[in-house]
């Protein structure tokens, strides 16, 4: 078994807006934890825990949708906080651009997924790259609301093709395995491609 998930990973500019916009954050203290460079990204679909047998049927299953894909692009906006400014837990960038195209996709992988035997998201899909995670004491309602405040320059991300990977937890962190690339509307040669090497992240 694996714990899996979808994500489409962002631009370097879009990634570099990030990183810029959490060294102006640093005044929300010391119990924020924040995402690493590495791990920045746009998750998709959360698989949780698969065997191997359905590893490759989510495989497939991508292949299709995301042979059937047109490329489009997102942009950084708005900031957020998870579940709410009363209970803070994960703070989020939000996105804009062509997100009606992202959505189609997600309600595509959704019951794509679903006949694999993957469980639906019962939750609204609402596109965002987290960027924290808060442990411990939160900080103030005055420094939160001074966060979703917050607007970053709206750097573009050029969705061209889907990333599976799967987690495995270490006591340095989890080490993600790069399992495939699904990429969008690809012309020539197989449309996935594997992966052997593991690279740790958060």
């Amino acid at each position: 078994m694996a714990r899996c998930f979808l994500a489409i990973n962002l631009s370097s500019e879009a990634t570099g807006e990030i990183l810029a916009a959490m060294d102006k954050w640093k005044f929300l203290g010391r119990h924020v934890r924040w995402i690493r460079p590495e791990n920045i990204h746009l998750t998709m679909k959360f698989l949780g825990d698969i065997s191997t047998s359905k590893t490759r049927e989510v495989a497939e299953t991508m292949k299709a949708i995301c042979s059937n894909t047109t490329p489009f692009s997102i942009n950084l906006a708005s900031t957020g906080v998870f579940p709410n400014l009363r209970r803070p837990r994960i703070l989020w960038v939000g996105l804009d651009g062509d997100i009606h195209e992202l959505s189609s996709l997600r309600d595509s992988m959704e019951i794509g997924l679903k006949a694999c035997g993957i469980d639906q998201d019962r939750k609204p899909f609402i596109p965002h790259v987290t960027v924290a995670r808060i442990k411990g004491r939160p900080p103030s309602k005055e420094k939160l609301s001074q966060f979703v405040c917050s607007r970053l320059a709206p750097a573009a991300t050029r969705c061209t093709a889907i990333h599976f990977y799967s987690s495995r937890l270490t006591p340095s962190g989890s080490v993600y395995s790069l399992l495939g690339i699904f990429p969008f509307e690809r012309k020539h040669g197989t449309a996935f491609q594997v992966f052997g090497t593991s690279s740790e992240k958060n």
